[in-house]
């Protein structure tokens, strides 16, 4: 998530600067975001892997559990392409002036990136939330099996 996050920024920032400047002699600056894009999905890809693999026992379904990271990230493109449509029409709604026009220099994509960072941060925060409240609750659960056990 964090490679992510970087990568939206990162992208963002590159932007920005192609929009303030655009020269084609500067192109070397759109390497860390795919430096950090690339780092993300590999290591993404590996880690939703490894939780299929290792979180559940060895089964018939174990060809299958090796197929679902092809799936979320299937989905997570479908997603992709429906979160640019979506913004796309919300940007052009007050102004009718879309961050996405035909000409690439006279595109937003700096503030598109933005918000992908955005979202990206607020996924981070989620996942620990969510995180942390399910490990206090098996941690309690854990303490009450204790005590009745102890009871018993």
């Amino acid at each position: 998530m964090i490679f992510a996050i970087l990568c939206c920024f990162v992208a963002a920032a590159v932007d920005k600067m192609r929009c303030n400047k655009v020269n084609s002699a500067n192109m070397f600056w759109l390497l860390p975001q795919f430096f950090f894009l690339g780092g993300f999905e590999g290591i993404l890809e590996e880690s939703i892997e490894m939780f299929f693999t290792n979180s559940h026992p060895l089964t018939s379904f174990d060809h299958t559990m090796r197929l679902v990271p092809k799936s979320i990230f299937g989905i997570g493109s479908i997603c992709s392409v429906l979160l640019t449509f979506v913004v796309q029409k919300v940007s052009a709604w007050g102004d009718n002036t879309s961050w996405f026009v035909e000409d690439l220099n006279e595109s937003r994509l700096d503030k598109y990136f933005f918000l992908l960072g955005g979202l990206s941060i607020a996924n981070l925060v989620y996942y620990t939330f969510v995180y942390y409240f399910t490990s206090l609750r098996s941690e309690v659960k854990d303490s009450r099996s204790e005590v009745n056990e102890s009871n018993t």
